[in-house]
């Protein structure tokens, strides 16, 4: 289930990346910058889960894999809600990078 939730909120935002970085950046429909700054955006995401990774994989292993995964599903939800709701790129993808 917690994997099924993983991807979803992975994938849930990509729709809506390019929308996010015209209106937080002021760029026009044609810029040719919007793709390469909603892949960053969208790199954001996995580099955070690739710092990550190495502590909580440990810190599961001491303190019970139930307890670390809800406390990173509700921190992840949170961020998801701050990403959503962030006015300037950078705060979002700090958020984007932080979920």
């Amino acid at each position: 289930g917690v994997m099924f939730v993983d991807g979803v909120n992975m994938m849930l935002v990509f729709p809506f990346v390019p929308f996010l970085v015209r209106s937080t950046l002021r760029l026009s429909l044609e810029d040719p910058n919007t793709p390469l700054m909603s892949g960053l955006m969208g790199a954001a995401f996995l580099l955070g889960q690739f710092f990550a990774s190495p502590v909580y994989g440990p810190l599961s292993d001491r303190r019970g894999r139930r307890p670390v995964l809800l406390s990173c599903m509700a921190v992840s939800t949170a961020f998801l809600l701050a990403f959503g709701l962030a006015e300037s790129y950078w705060f979002a993808m700090a958020c984007r990078f932080l979920q």
